[in-house]
């Protein structure tokens, strides 16, 4: 579920950790915006029994670089998620593997939704049973954050280091369809990565060739 209202009138205001939303007024932000400009709408949505608003900000055109920058060429993988070639220096972005770090609770918790379903009396276990899906909704809406997260703040600084991106070719689906290393391959998130790693490289002008 999720909502976009437009800024019409500067009826979308933002005020440190508060921001104000049309028809519902101020609400409380985890964190402050990043961003300085205008705010051109907001999307609010539902995810995992938690809502979230991801802002749309005018910040004006960015300036274009003083002088070319260095080449910046990026090996892609699993256990090391980048490794960054810059001239003579090589720089590892280790995978955070969140969902990784997940699988455990999310076994037990799939235990548990099976134990229930085992207990004769569905209404006496209804309730439980509900709790036990939130939890599990919530926990794989972690993962998500958690991985996003790290690919926005490794993509921008990867944006800003070099005039021009080279990322290695990849066939990201069909690695997915290995069964010993799609589960690995999903959890580092190939695919977004290059898909932020364009945006924010876009947004500074620089270059991304094809991949």
């Amino acid at each position: 579920m999720a909502f976009t209202p437009t800024n019409g009138r500067n009826t979308i205001r933002v005020g440190g950790n508060r921001v104000r939303i049309p028809a519902i007024g101020w609400v409380r932000m985890t964190e402050p915006l990043c961003f300085a400009g205008d705010i051109l709408s907001a999307t609010v949505s539902l995810e995992a029994d938690r809502w979230f608003i991801a802002l749309q900000v005018d910040t004006g055109e960015p300036e274009p670089p003083r002088r070319p920058g260095p080449t910046v060429g990026i090996d892609m993988g699993i256990q090391v998620l980048a490794t960054l070639w810059d001239g003579d220096e090589r720089t590892k972005i280790l995978n955070p593997r969140p969902l990784q770090e997940a699988l455990a609770e999310l076994r037990r918790i799939d235990q548990a939704i099976s134990r229930s379903l085992k207990v004769p009396g569905k209404h006496r276990t209804s309730h439980r049973r509900e709790a036990l899906y939130a939890r599990r909704r919530r926990q794989h809406a972690r993962v998500s954050h958690l991985r996003n997260d790290h690919h926005h703040r490794t993509t921008t600084a990867i944006a800003k280091r070099g005039d021009t991106v080279k990322v290695e070719s990849l066939h990201i689906a069909g690695m997915q369809r290995n069964r010993r290393l799609g589960r690995a391959f999903g959890d580092a998130g190939l695919g977004e990565f290059v898909r932020q790693l364009g945006v924010q490289v876009r947004l500074v002008r620089h270059r991304v060739p094809a991949h």
